[in-house]
């Protein structure tokens, strides 16, 4: 199989490509390289193009069997450095792939997001509605918005073999967290014995999965799903408030760094927003894929822990040095 996937550079992306590789695929890169994952290297025969996803699109007249469609701004601190081309972005490379795809007969796997669903306190199903609040009108609502429109026109497309995913809260090894992400920024904080930040009052929830188990998903997704469906990818096991989470990571860091509640609009600006509660539903993948989680929360806390203290390991003997 000729696989292509657009952000193989990035946290998700490398996962995929390693995936894809272990199975046998032959793997191309698309990835403009802007904020490439440190401290990896695409695996021995995978091809890597450091270019726009919508220019390669537009001019190749190679043929891939599948296409994986990561390339996007993610990460609730990256979103405020492109307030009102977030969604631009998205559709441009959107409309590139599809017309790449309807030219070259290629499958599709177009990968949206949970934070389409709004947030709600309850599981989120493929089937409920999206909910979008006009007066929190923010950089993280302009990339919600433009995933769900980018799904409706991944839809309503006529001939084209698609299928989107809605991952929820991936985690693991490789993940940067200077796009803003939660798990990755405490490890890190509790590590270097500063104090970790807990935003609002830590009752927000989360259902972490790990990367390893969502790109698994994805190939299973594209290969035995139904063109034009859409399928939760998480893992509602790892249910945990961010307070919880912090707590766990300190333990698993054997840590003395301090919890501290903050507002996080004093650390990044007005235009921040958290996320509400993310709980999926995974009833249509598992009953339709076969597909599901393997990873628990304590594993992926080890192994986001381990990377990290080999980091600063490292780091502490170039100092020293």
């Amino acid at each position: 199989m000729k696989a292509l996937v657009l952000g193989g550079l990035g946290f998700c992306g490398s996962h995929l490509v390693e995936h894809l590789v272990r199975i046998g695929d032959e793997v191309t890169i698309v990835d403009s390289g802007l904020r490439p994952t440190e401290n990896w290297e695409s695996p021995a025969g995978v091809s890597v193009y450091r270019e726009d996803a919508s220019r390669f699109l537009g001019s190749t007249d190679k043929v891939y069997d599948e296409v994986y469609h990561l390339a996007s701004v993610v990460g609730p601190v990256s979103l405020l450095r492109e307030p009102g081309m977030i969604a631009k972005s998205m559709v441009e490379d959107l409309y590139a792939l599809i017309d790449y795809c309807k030219r070259s007969g290629s499958k599709m796997l177009y990968v949206s997001t949970s934070e389409v669903y709004g947030g709600t306190s309850t599981s989120n199903h493929e089937d409920d509605p999206c909910i979008f609040r006009p007066a929190e009108c923010s950089p993280r609502m302009e990339y919600a918005a433009g995933k769900l429109l980018d799904e409706v026109v991944v839809r309503n497309t006529p001939n084209l073999h698609a299928v989107v995913v809605r991952p929820f809260n991936i985690s693991g090894a490789r993940q940067g967290e200077d796009g803003g992400f939660v798990m990755p920024r405490l490890v890190k904080q509790a590590l270097c014995g500063e104090p970790m930040t807990v935003y609002g009052t830590g009752s927000d929830v989360r259902c972490f999965t790990h990367a390893k188990d969502v790109v698994r998903g994805f190939v299973t997704a594209l290969r035995k799903g139904t063109p034009g469906s859409i399928y939760n990818i998480g893992n509602p096991g790892n249910r945990i408030t961010i307070l919880k989470l912090a707590q766990a990571i300190k333990s698993a860091a054997s840590s003395s760094s301090e919890i501290t509640l903050v507002n996080p609009q004093t650390l990044w600006g007005p235009l921040f927003r958290e996320a509400y509660d993310k709980i999926p539903d995974i009833s249509k993948a598992i009953s339709e894929l076969k597909w599901e989680p393997l990873i628990p929360l304590e594993e992926i806390i080890s192994d986001v822990v381990d990377e990290h203290s080999m980091v600063e390991d490292e780091r502490r003997k170039v100092n020293n040095a």
